[in-house]
């Protein structure tokens, strides 16, 4: 093409101008923006840490720790001519010449850089200039800048790369390989001279790196990404290369004559530069060439097409209406015009995700891949448009099976065997059943049970109706997400477990017979758990008495003591009670001719219910000694109401003694007083 002999001529003569002219069509302010070209090396990465030397230290020898050195400079020439320098190779070498000391000092750059040049010029096409002292906002580095070179700059106890410069607002592009809050620079960001000049970013040493390779590969095309642009839009045109050139750019029409030429000869910014411009309706083709003192290369042509109205007709089909996760869907696109397709994507009614589909052209077809990871209800559909107008979107849906995490929480108890996974779509299975010691388990919910006590206000209207909603078996999974289920439970409460700890002991017959005591001399009693009340409303009464207290008391020392499983129904039938114990007389019975029993009593000997009744005293108390009574026995039989002792009281049971017997609790079956000479047994 005739027309690439003329941009190279052209760009030839541009090589020998040092001014920036004015050219129409370019917008140097839009270049400042998006010159920035990132970094090769980030120091922070982890695999640096593996990488150690021993010469100098044990600790902190790491290019992780010491290599910012050796960083910027293979990030300086990076930015310079995209070399991509082995950061290792540069490391080692400069270890065995004791340019680079891990843990001692890190990068000595006076060593550095009286020998890299010899070392790698030729291999990394740079040469290097004179050192400064000083700041990158001397004229000196400003100059380096603006005609292609980069700097690495030495600041407080750390190296940066400087690869740009932009004249407008007088900014610098600057390539940092160890980010850090105290620094304040980003990995790839223009900042400010008064930034590089105080603080730790306040340079006071710099070296200029200058390129001596010829560009090798450059290329062009529309920034959008796309091929196609609108007759009332400003085009965008990207050009870019591995070193760091003056571009011109050639737009020829479909039969290859040429439009314009248009020119960037900022070397200062990157090697990535913009050109902008405006088209009528058309076919066209493009390329760029670039070029630096050391030679010059053309890109490949750029086709792309012009348009001007909306689009008439297009077609939006998938590949599947039921899908897995996993397993991809093809979504394939056409329209009468180059057009934009946007693609959304709403699973269970909510936006899951946009797919842009760039290159669907005019009379072409397009395809897409989306693969589904999370099972649902989908629904897939096309914004077909342009910068004219757009189509009404076409809407599918789709059905994506698969297995969706779940989780238990049991609330205080335990569960085993749980399903990890339950498949949608589908039903949740059988689910498993928690174990928790005085609960019953009400069933799984969607939600943490919000109150454990049935005395408290209920929940409003609204509360109820956004509520907790329960799980069973055969429901149907809807939630496709993944997510938990919770145990609701109901409080198991016990007869005779006045405060509620889950047992029945002495305890709580003690805690009746205060409460009884406290009525009884007209003081106000602490309040008491309702459950807790009418647990231990042994006779169903409606108030607590000492007959509660003793019956409390006989079912802990016949249950737990003597450790005989012995229910309530028998415990509150007198006759039952005396017949079934009577039988086991054995080791439990203790009689006296003048008084009436204890609750477990033994006269002479050990037993292993109670007490002796002249020697130590095993589950309480002595007799002669002090005790503290929660019901007494008078030697005439009698069993009074509630007596207390002038000493004090230890536990259940009481030895009594042949005249006189004083006890902690006494019970007569179920609050029955026997007389003289009356037998009654207890179980052991």
């Amino acid at each position: 093409m005739n027309g690439k002999k003329i941009i190279g001529t052209l760009t030839a003569a541009v090589l020998c101008c040092t001014a920036l002219l004015g050219f129409p069509h370019l917008t140097t302010a839009s270049l400042c923006a998006e010159a920035a070209e990132g970094r090769l090396y980030n120091q922070w990465e982890e695999k640096w840490k593996e990488v150690t030397w021993d010469g100098y230290a044990k600790t902190g020898n790491s290019m992780y720790t010491s290599a910012c050195g050796i960083f910027s400079f293979c990030n300086a020439l990076y930015g310079l001519n995209g070399t991509e320098a082995d950061a290792v190779e540069v490391a080692q070498w400069a270890y065995e010449i004791g340019a680079f000391r891990p843990g001692g000092g890190g990068t000595y750059r006076d060593i550095l850089y009286a020998n890299i040049e010899k070392k790698f010029g030729e291999k990394f096409h740079f040469t290097l200039g004179k050192e400064y002292f000083g700041t990158v906002t001397q004229p000196a580095a400003i100059n380096h800048l603006k005609t292609g070179g980069v700097i690495v700059l030495h600041v407080p106890g750390h190296f940066i790369a400087v690869t740009g410069y932009n004249e407008l607002n007088q900014t610098y592009h600057v390539i940092e390989s160890a980010v850090s809050e105290s620094r304040g620079l980003s990995g790839d960001s223009w900042v400010s001279g008064q930034k590089l000049s105080q603080g730790k970013t306040a340079g006071a040493w710099y070296i200029l790196l200058s390129n001596t390779k010829a560009p090798e590969r450059a290329s062009v095309g529309l920034n959008s990404g796309i091929d196609y642009a609108g007759a009332n839009e400003v085009i965008d045109f990207a050009a870019d290369s591995d070193t760091r050139n003056t571009f011109a750019l050639g737009i020829n029409d479909k039969d290859g004559a040429r439009i314009d030429t248009l020119y960037v000869r900022d070397y200062a910014l990157s090697s990535r530069q913009h050109f902008h411009y405006q088209l009528p309706v058309g076919d066209y083709s493009c390329y760029v060439t670039g070029a630096n003192e050391f030679g010059m290369i053309d890109s490949p042509d750029f086709v792309f097409h012009v348009y001007e109205g909306a689009p008439q007709k297009a077609d939006f089909r998938i590949s599947a209406a039921k899908g897995e996760t996993g397993k991809p869907i093809d979504m394939i696109l056409s329209s009468d015009l180059s057009t934009e397709q946007v693609i959304h994507i709403r699973r269970n009614g909510a936006q899951h995700s946009v797919i842009r589909s760039v290159r669907v052209l005019k009379d072409s077809e397009a395809t897409d891949v989306w693969t589904p990871e999370l099972p649902g209800e989908y629904e897939i559909s096309a914004e077909i448009s342009n910068s004219y107008g757009k189509l009404e979107p076409t809407t599918y849906a789709v059905s994506v099976s698969g297995d969706v995490p779940l989780m238990f929480d049991a609330a205080g108890g335990t569960v085993e065997n749980a399903p990890e996974t339950v498949h949608y779509p589908g039903t949740y299975g059988t689910l498993p059943v928690p174990q928790r010691d005085w609960w019953k388990f009400l069933g799984w919910y969607t939600q943490p049970q919000k109150r454990e006590n049935p005395e408290a206000q209920p929940d409003s209207a609204e509360e109820q109706d956004a509520g907790p909603q329960q799980i069973t078996d055969n429901m149907k999974l809807t939630n496709t997400d993944a997510h938990t289920l919770y145990a609701h439970w109901e409080k198991i409460y016990q007869r005779g477990d006045f405060n509620i700890d889950d047992r029945i002991d002495n305890i709580d017959a003690q805690l009746v017979l205060d409460r009884y005591i406290s009525s009884l001399s007209g003081f106000e009693s602490a309040p008491v758990d309702l459950h807790g009340f009418a647990n231990a409303d042994i006779d169903g009464s409606g108030d607590l008495t000492v007959a509660d207290a003793q019956m409390i008391l006989l079912y802990y020392v016949t249950n737990t003591v003597a450790q005989r499983e012995v229910g309530w129904e028998h415990l509150l039938d007198p006759e039952t009670t005396t017949t079934t114990t009577t039988t086991t007389t054995t080791t439990t019975t203790t009689t006296t001719t003048t008084t009436t029993t204890t609750a477990a009593t033994t006269t002479t000997a050990k037993t292993s219910a109670a007490t002796t009744t002249t020697a130590k005293t095993s589950a309480a108390t002595t007799t002669t000694a002090k005790t503290t009574t929660a019901a007494t026995t008078t030697t005439t039989g009698t069993t009074t109401a509630a007596t207390t002792s002038t000493a004090k009281t230890t536990t259940a049971p009481t030895a009594a003694s042949t005249v006189k017997t004083t006890s902690v609790q006494t019970t007569a079956s179920a609050a029955k007083t026997t007389t003289t000479a009356q037998t009654a047994t207890t179980a052991s």
